[in-house]
């Protein structure tokens, strides 16, 4: 198996992975104390997009965002380079 992808591109995608089973347990430990987890992921962004980043995490601490615990929302301008997986629920049932 030959990998394509550039060390620096290998190594942030394994350090993400890593990333989202951890904000999971966060949100479940943390939840029942009011507490939100969430995250936000730039993906392939531009400069110009910054923005789209800075919106996403302005909005996840509003009241607007209450119901939003243990995700990760991908600000990328619609150019997703890999599917995101979705659980059904936390814990991936």
């Amino acid at each position: 198996m030959t990998l394509r992808q550039p060390w620096p591109r290998r190594a942030v995608g394994a350090v993400r992975c890593g990333a989202v089973p951890l904000l999971w347990s966060a949100a479940v430990e943390h939840g029942p104390h009011g507490v939100r987890v969430n995250a936000v992921a730039d993906g392939a962004v531009r400069t110009p997009q910054m923005s789209d980043i800075a919106s996403a995490s302005i909005f996840l601490p509003f009241p607007l965002a209450a119901c939003i615990t243990g995700q990760t929302l991908v600000a990328d301008g619609e150019r997703r380079e890999v599917p995101v997986h979705r659980p059904s629920a936390i814990g991936g049932e």
